[in-house]
């Protein structure tokens, strides 16, 4: 709900400091192997729509931090949650793409043989059938990945002499990779559709 709701809250209110301590919040109660929560504080919920672990954060909701942040960066120019929180991003984006393949095949047991659409679906209140669930996984998916990328390339540009400069840069290639390489993907899947 945040990730859809947070443009027009950054448009009518001042929500700085909000979605700074959610970010952190979600940043403070990460896994040990990167993984976010489905929640700021792990509530135990959505465990079986965990990619990876259980318990980890199902692609949707644990796509919030990477992509709130890129959004707070671009209301607020706050480059300083930019550099506390990139290297959970990058942990984040680690997490998926070691887990991703197994998580989904896992979730949508031969999904992509005659795809179709629909799977298990991710709405809860604004579900719509047929429910393509495989690819809303995909595309938050994407835009975490897009999300590291485009924090890594600011830190780059704004704060070129810190010392994790080549940390950034080696994230913001793999990033750029991945990226093209899931976009051929999908596309793949949905020729003829």
């Amino acid at each position: 709900d945040m990730v859809a709701n947070s443009p027009a809250a950054f448009h009518y209110f001042d929500v700085s400091a909000f979605y700074s301590k959610i970010v952190e919040d979600w940043t403070d109660s990460q896994w040990d192997n990167g993984a976010y929560t489905t929640t700021s504080v792990f509530m135990d919920i959505l465990r079986d729509m965990s990619i990876g672990q259980k318990g980890s954060g199902e692609t949707v909701w644990a796509a919030l931090p990477p992509v709130l942040t890129v959004r707070h960066m671009h209301n607020y120019g706050d480059i300083q949650l930019v550099e506390r929180t990139l290297d959970n991003h990058i942990q984040w984006m680690d997490f998926l793409l070691e887990n991703w393949a197994a998580g989904m095949e896992r979730k949508y047991p031969g999904a992509l043989q005659n795809y179709k659409g629909g799977g298990s679906g991710l709405g809860d209140w604004l579900a719509m059938m047929p429910r393509d669930s495989w690819l809303t996984h995909h595309a938050f998916y994407l835009a975490s990945i897009r999300a590291v990328a485009y924090l890594a390339n600011q830190l780059i540009q704004k704060v070129p002499n810190s010392d994790k400069k080549e940390h950034w840069e080696s994230s913001l290639k793999k990033a750029t990779e991945k990226n093209a390489e899931i976009e051929t993907m999908i596309r793949s899947v949905y020729k003829g559709s």
